[in-house]
């Protein structure tokens, strides 16, 4: 049997079908030369967090890279980076060492999430003058959240994690209340079941899933900001507390799946637990804010006013 050549199958593609493909590819533009850079430097970034860091620290840098863009969204169309000579080499040496320092990253690396901000310095600096770097200055203080991140997880590891830990755990006995499951035992930060046990320990006590849920907060407020002061507060002191709830809910399910003492429970509990299916209830908290910021916002609005 005569298989033919990828060559020869190549050209029985017409001319229509080249044209077509090139000319969807944008024009190579300063903003798209630059626009492309940005998308490379945030992937190697982020391949480098998923491969390194445990799975909330790397939901984190997805969404914080996800708010650095939507907050520059509105300016995308009107983009025409003019660096002058000393900050585009300025910017091209913060972005050039940015990238070699996270290459060299294998392992839980705490100058990773420094990186970040000083990535998007460097490309800030690439598109504009250093005296016009500010025109981006939304996306910029995204960034920053990722370092203030880290020093708010060791202060919370070295202070806070065993009451949080322990708070937790009293949250999931009173979920396991609510769902009828006893008898329950609560040893320190240790919840037995019937048939099994979980232990909150700081992995679990919720730490990421709240930060991950106050910095989606930030990006809502810089992106979409409210007018009343009483309103943010409201969101920035709601916020976290949707967090808390949320992963103690998921830790009560995992209580529930190690009762079960089958296979099906072992699955479950590793799905929820080690697998993607912790990143359903990092989405549900985002559902959950998201709707409640909708809400707010939505009667900050005028009337509509009916011609």
């Amino acid at each position: 049997m005569n298989i033919p050549k990828i060559s020869n199958l190549v050209s029985y593609i017409s001319p229509t079908v080249y044209r077509y493909f090139l000319s969807k590819i944008p024009p190579p533009t300063a903003r798209n030369l630059w626009l492309t850079l940005c998308s490379l430097v945030a992937t190697q970034n982020l391949i480098v967090f998923s491969n390194t860091q445990i799975t909330g620290n790397a939901i984190t840098a997805l969404l914080v890279w996800g708010g650095a863009l939507i907050c520059m969204e509105d300016q995308l169309e009107e983009l025409k980076p003019k660096p002058s000579l000393i900050s585009l080499l300025l910017g091209s040496i913060l972005v050039v060492y940015s990238l070699y320092r996270t290459s060299t990253i294998f392992n839980s690396d705490s100058f990773l999430y420094l990186l970040v901000p000083g990535a998007g310095f460097g490309l800030t600096m690439m598109a504009f003058p250093i005296k016009d770097t500010f025109k981006l200055k939304d996306s910029l203080s995204i960034l920053c959240l990722l370092p203030l991140f880290v020093v708010i997880q060791i202060l919370v590891a070295t202070y806070v994690t065993d009451d949080l830990s322990l708070l937790t755990a009293k949250f999931v006995v009173f979920w396991l209340g609510v769902l009828g499951i006893s008898p329950i035992q609560l040893i320190g930060d240790t919840v037995y079941t019937t048939g099994g046990a979980v232990q909150v320990m700081h992995e679990c006590n919720g730490f990421e899933m709240i930060m991950q849920t106050v910095i989606t907060a930030v990006i809502f407020l810089v992106a979409f900001p409210l007018r009343s002061r009483l309103g943010r507060l409201f969101i920035l002191c709601l916020s976290p507390v949707i967090g808390f709830v949320v992963n103690s809910i998921r830790i009560s399910l995992l209580a529930v799946f190690t009762s079960l003492n089958s296979q099906t429970g072992h699955f479950l509990f590793d799905f929820f637990h080690e697998q993607a299916g912790s990143l359903i209830f990092s989405g549900i908290t985002v559902f959950f804010l998201g709707y409640i910021y909708l809400s707010v916002l939505e009667r900050e609005l005028p009337p509509l006013i009916d011609s």
